[in-house]
């Protein structure tokens, strides 16, 4: 079952996660699995933030998917 995203009363997702350890790490790839429904306008947006305090802080990386 899929999470509508984007609609007024919910337009942001988020996912937090925590390394086991404190050795540094790199990530090449992100998997997300996306669908439209009807014609979008706006795009889709995936931020990776590292982390301050448990609240977001710098962006380590973005991309954006067009909806149409």
């Amino acid at each position: 079952m899929g999470r509508e995203i984007g609609e007024d009363d919910r337009p942001i997702f988020a996912q937090a996660f925590q390394l086991s350890s404190a050795a540094g790490w790199t990530t090449d790839k992100i998997w997300i699995r996306v669908y439209k429904v009807g014609s979008p306008v706006d795009n889709f947006k995936l931020n990776l933030y590292s982390d301050s305090g448990g609240s977001p802080n710098a962006s380590l990386a973005s991309a954006t998917l067009a909806g149409a």
